[in-house]
């Protein structure tokens, strides 16, 4: 695999791994209108639709699920994977035109593409850019997949708060230990991640206007 390819490939797993990384920028606090008509405001939300979405439109689910700044992210994605595209195989087509011209048995043709090049030049860069083209066509694939998958995550987790405290705390304490009808005690030590907690309040049943 070429060089090229190899920074292609670790660009779209660094832009996949800053996809899902943690976003506090647009957090917005959702007001509800109180009113005497319950609705399960869990129903609001749909992975399902964001899903659909996403498959018909890339970045259609990451607006549903109000990831906007994610959008201009895809349609890069795809921008460089198309221009990928359209270079190797227009490279791929003017290799294999000098190479047909080489190889047709027909005197009368002259190969005027690429007369500097011996044919195991020709063949070797023809079969290269057509490896190039089909594998920018799979993270093509892989590209959309993931957008999908982007926006399925992304739904799952709406009502998922990352708390602004990210902590790691230490804590030593006192454990019962019952060893033979007798009883005695060990310290231990406890490690807990403060990482986040889903916000029950966007769960109950609020009131809201309809």
């Amino acid at each position: 695999m070429s060089r090229y390819y190899k920074y292609f490939i670790i660009f779209f797993l660094l832009v996949f791994l800053f996809l899902k990384f943690p976003d506090d920028l647009f957090a917005q606090n959702k007001k509800i209108v109180k009113d005497t008509t319950f609705v399960d405001s869990t129903k609001f939300h749909s992975p399902k639709v964001a899903t659909i979405m996403s498959a018909c439109l890339p970045g259609l689910g990451q607006i549903y699920n109000k990831k906007y700044w994610k959008v201009p992210l895809i349609y890069s994605g795809f921008g460089v994977i198309g221009y990928s595209i359209v270079v190797n195989s227009k490279k791929y087509k003017k290799f294999l035109t000098a190479y047909i011209d080489r190889v047709d048995d027909n005197p009368t043709t002259i190969d005027t593409i690429y007369p500097g090049y011996t044919l195991d030049e020709i063949t070797l860069r023809k079969d290269y850019y057509r490896r190039n083209r089909d594998l920018s066509y799979i993270i093509g694939v892989v590209w959309y997949i993931l957008n999908v998958f982007d926006a399925t995550v992304d739904a799952h987790l709406f009502f998922f708060n990352i708390n602004e405290d990210l902590s790691l705390n230490f804590k030593i304490e006192t454990f019962p230990l019952y060893y033979k009808n007798a009883t005695s005690s060990i310290q231990g030590l406890t490690v807990s991640l403060n990482i986040g907690k889903f916000n029950s309040n966007k769960y109950d049943k609020p009131k809201i206007n309809l």
